[in-house]
């Protein structure tokens, strides 16, 4: 059954070309703090899906709010999974990354990432946003 290893919320991240391994260019954070709130930031996330079929597969993924309202969504991201090599399915998948651009934030608190994989909700992943100070 698929499920989510190797979450990262960071400020930048992108993908090698040679192996599609993900490369985090700048800070790894366990919070985020952008200069202004209410504001608009940017800032990338990074995952693994793992243990997964090969096949067609359909990724969904919404940044929601304290309040509960989702302020980004990515949706009908498709995917055509083919596994190349001996390593166990459990051990083996795709890498994800997706840069969140001028994304609004109205308050301080806890926001969290949810990660629908075929229709599943796959994960939540939070993280504490604050005003820099």
């Amino acid at each position: 059954m698929a499920k989510i290893d190797n979450f990262i919320y960071c400020l930048n991240v992108d993908r090698a070309p040679e192996n599609q391994n993900i490369v985090i260019i700048k800070g790894i954070s366990c919070s985020l703090s952008p200069d202004f709130i209410p504001g608009n930031f940017t800032f990338a996330i990074a995952f693994s899906v793992l243990d997964i079929d090969e096949g067609d597969h359909d990724i969904k993924i919404q940044f929601v709010n304290p309040q509960g309202e989702v302020v980004a969504n990515v949706d009908d991201i498709k995917i055509n999974y083919k596994q190349e090599n001996n390593i166990p399915k459990e051990w083996k998948g795709i890498n994800i990354t997706l840069s969140l651009n001028n994304v609004v934030l109205q308050s301080e608190g806890i926001y969290k990432t949810i990660v629908f994989f075929d229709g599943e909700n796959l994960s939540e992943k939070e993280i504490y946003i604050a005003k820099k100070e």
